[in-house]
């Protein structure tokens, strides 16, 4: 956020994103070990994907696994 306002941008919004994400990360990390993701937790996180972004259109959530700036020059 400080880069984009210091090169003259202004923010409209900000807030995280993928919540779905971050608690697939977290049990496969944490609770799992796992040291990566296969293919199989990969295509079932695809196919639920959809689902929450339409969750997140409605709902803020406190947390995810990106960030999402919506900024004016």
């Amino acid at each position: 956020i400080k880069m984009l306002i210091g090169v003259g941008f202004k923010i409209i919004k900000g807030r995280e994103i993928n919540f779905l994400g971050a608690i697939g990360w977290w049990i496969s990390s944490k609770l799992l070990s796992a040291s990566k993701v296969d293919e199989g937790k990969i295509k079932i996180f695809n196919f639920i994907a959809p689902l929450t972004l339409s969750i997140e259109d409605i709902f803020e959530t406190p947390f995810g696994t990106s960030i999402l700036i919506i900024a004016r020059k």
